[in-house]
């Protein structure tokens, strides 16, 4: 068993339109020299982080030439497109797959564990309201 010392500590709050308090970061979604500052959701439930098909469309992608595929959530069934870009969270700039999805939310998106959770070491305290971090990008 290993033990994490986590050295970030990020209280919850509530991104303008989300609703509720939570575990939510600043996120900067780049590619080819564009790039768009939203919110995520960091999300122990989702596989791959995903964004609302509208932040495609303002970072000048065209999803018209990617292939569609589907996933399954909480919500049902959702048309996804996935797309290479690179993240930028707390400072570290991560390259991800991510999903661009027509029924997202347009307030935030969601961070998954196939890209985010293994830049992260991660951790919830619901009791404080505290999402615990520590970041594993060149870690052993």
């Amino acid at each position: 068993m290993r033990n994490v010392k986590y050295t970030r500590v990020e209280g919850y709050f509530s991104p303008p339109s989300a609703g509720s308090p939570g575990p939510y970061l600043a996120v900067r979604i780049q590619y080819k020299g564009r790039a768009l500052d939203t919110y995520a959701l960091v999300d122990s439930g989702c596989d791959i982080s995903t964004f609302h098909t509208d932040f495609a469309t303002i970072l000048g992608i065209d999803l018209a030439n990617v292939v569609p595929s589907k996933t399954i959530g909480i919500g049902g069934v959702a048309r996804v497109f996935p797309f290479d870009v690179n993240l930028v969270v707390l400072g570290i700039t991560l390259p991800a797959r991510v999903n661009f999805c027509e029924t997202c939310p347009k307030a935030f998106g969601l961070l998954g564990r196939q890209d985010f959770f293994r830049a992260f070491h991660i951790g919830f305290d619901e009791k404080a309201s505290q999402l615990l971090l520590y970041p594993t990008l060149g870690a052993s």
